[in-house]
């Protein structure tokens, strides 16, 4: 069953049984409990019905809700992805469905975890985890207008505010007045594209390491290669290199280096969290497009054999060999892709 990645201080599981002092603490908190409707839970309802229900909302692609705790095991609330079929009304009466195209996002903290930034940490796992492992193309949000503490969750980790809608509870809870406020976020505003920044360096060069020892290279292969592929600020403030990020993330690095007619793609690599996303492509794209307009009229690249099939599908053709700028003898694939067609 797929399961939500840890991070630094949380790790994540399924409900059980064995969860009942954990959720009666949790939802029999009036303060846990003011933003939401019905107020606290006796131990009673939760056993009959809440901690059946969580235990029952296990999805084997991903979709549901996990307890959460620290490294050293203490319970501090649960995470939530959920698939949903958008429509006019407020999302909060947004059917469920099984397609995690669109996906909501969610969160309750008991109140010895408020202020240690875990919801912060949490949501951008769930943010990571519906971009990346269940495809989604858009991530949602609600909570009540006067609940500033996810408001701000919300808004740390990249959605914005879409509409303030006005509902007509049955039984209005204090603030009720001031609406529900609905938050989203689209795959493509997650994923950028920018000019790497000179302190990047070091981050950036530890991404380009890890993507070429994703091919299996041994640890000896890889020390060879290290001061070839090291990025240096100078490097970044004299080349042309973009970055695509996710979130606060950075993701894949691309240089268009040279002058016109002829330049290279000199740099093209993706961190292995973020293969088969489409990055590759897209700072492909980026480069070869900025190229064109700039005026050359063809790009060479020395590839990694392994890439090769990649530049191929993208339109570029192996022209020859190319000697390694790392390991002596050793020879790579040396392909063109023609920018005037």
């Amino acid at each position: 069953m797929s399961r939500l990645p840890d991070t630094e201080r949380l790790t994540f599981r399924r409900f059980t049984n064995a969860d009942l002092d954990n959720v009666e603490q949790l939802n029999g908190d009036a303060e846990v409990m003011r933003f939401l409707d019905g107020g606290p839970q006796p131990r009673a309802e939760i056993e009959e019905r809440v901690l059946p229900e969580l235990i029952a909302d296990q999805n084997e692609n991903g979709l549901g809700r996990w307890a959460a705790e620290t490294v050293d095991g203490t319970f501090v609330g649960w995470f939530s992805t959920h698939a949903r079929t958008p429509d006019d009304g407020p999302m909060e009466f947004w059917a469920s469905s099984d397609d995690p195209t669109v996906v909501s996002i969610g969160y309750r903290l008991s109140r010895a975890a408020w202020g240690k930034g875990y919801a912060t940490e949490g949501a951008k796992a769930l943010l990571r985890w519906a971009f990346l492992s269940l495809r989604a193309t858009e991530v949602v949000a609600s909570t009540m207008a006067v609940n500033k503490g996810s408001r701000n969750v919300m808004e740390k980790i990249g959605l914005h505010h879409d509409r303030t809608i006005h509902i007509d509870w049955p039984d209005p809870l204090p603030g009720t007045e001031h609406g529900e406020v609905e938050y989203r976020l689209r795959r493509d505003e997650w994923i950028t594209l920018r000019p790497a920044r000179p302190d990047e360096a070091g981050e950036l060069t530890e991404l380009v390491m890890r993507s070429k020892a994703y091919w299996g290279y041994d640890d000896a292969f890889m020390a060879a290669c290290r001061e070839e592929l090291t990025l240096r600020p100078e490097d970044i403030e004299q080349r042309r290199m973009f970055v695509a990020t996710a979130g606060d993330e950075l993701a894949a690095v691309a240089t268009l280096d040279g002058a016109p007619p002829d330049g290279e793609l000199g740099t093209l690599f993706v961190d292995p969290a973020f293969i088969g996303q489409g990055l590759g492509k897209r700072l492909y794209r980026h480069v070869t497009a900025l190229a064109r307009a700039m005026g050359f009229a063809s790009l060479s690249i020395d590839a990694d054999p392994n890439a090769e099939p990649f530049y191929k599908a993208m339109g570029a053709t192996r022209v020859g060999s190319a000697p390694s700028g790392s390991i002596p003898g050793r020879e790579v694939p040396l392909m063109r892709v023609d920018l005037a067609s």
